[in-house]
């Protein structure tokens, strides 16, 4: 399935800007 290769990637992605930017409010 496509979408769920596509849904690991963005959380992936979401994770490494988590780490990269201080998004701590």
């Amino acid at each position: 399935m496509r979408s769920l290769i596509m849904q690991n990637i963005s959380l992936f992605l979401m994770g490494l800007l988590v780490q990269i930017l201080p998004l701590d409010q």
